[in-house]
């Protein structure tokens, strides 16, 4: 018969992080003790246990969750077509959605040409000249589309003035952007959704 051994993690195992209450100068206590949320807390700012929160909100009229291909696309068509201002909330830390995730071999299964946003071309417009797909217009490489991506957010939508950026983020559905690394809150309460 076997025995199940209880296993202490090692002394250098990083501990979760404990949260602690905080409250924004100014503001009220909490309506009691132990209550998740002080109903007085509302959305500019205020009290909630175990989340830091900052009081100043983020005003968009747009709030695009994710920056893959589509979110990227939305935001680019927004921009060119209306004076909209935008809020891009991403969980992974920089743009290109999951080719974030993509192993180093995996290509666009389309040409490039037919990838990304309006405003601007992914790849050169070539031909492959070896493999598979040697004679045909080229695919992007995933590292190429992260890059792609990378590129359109740094110089052309934040560029813009009308866009704000926040990766390692996300939307809630209460109407927070939530930082997935300091659990920063703050209010968003955007137009459109």
């Amino acid at each position: 018969m076997l025995a199940r051994i209880a296993r202490q993690p090692p002394a250098d195992f990083p501990r979760p992080i404990r949260r602690v209450r905080f409250r924004v100068a100014g503001s009220p206590p909490p309506a009691k003790f132990g209550s998740s949320i002080d109903p007085r807390a509302k959305m500019h700012g205020g009290w909630r246990e175990g989340h830091p929160m900052i009081s100043t909100p983020v005003r968009v009229d747009y709030i695009v969750v994710g920056a893959g291909a589509v979110g990227m696309a939305f935001a680019d068509q927004l921009l060119s077509d209306s004076e909209a201002t935008i809020a891009i909330v991403d969980r992974r830390h920089r743009p290109g959605g999951h080719w974030n995730d993509a192993y180093p071999f995996v290509r666009l299964h389309q040409p490039s040409s037919y990838y990304g946003v309006n405003s601007r071309p992914l790849g050169s417009g070539g031909k492959d000249t070896t493999g598979f797909n040697a004679g045909l217009d080229e695919l992007a490489s995933g590292v190429e589309v992260v890059s792609y991506f990378e590129a359109v957010m740094q110089q052309r939508l934040q560029p813009s003035g009308r866009v704000r950026y926040f990766p390692v983020s996300e939307y809630t559905a209460d109407g927070f952007i939530e930082s997935r690394l300091s659990g920063a809150r703050r209010p968003a309460p955007g137009r459109r959704r």
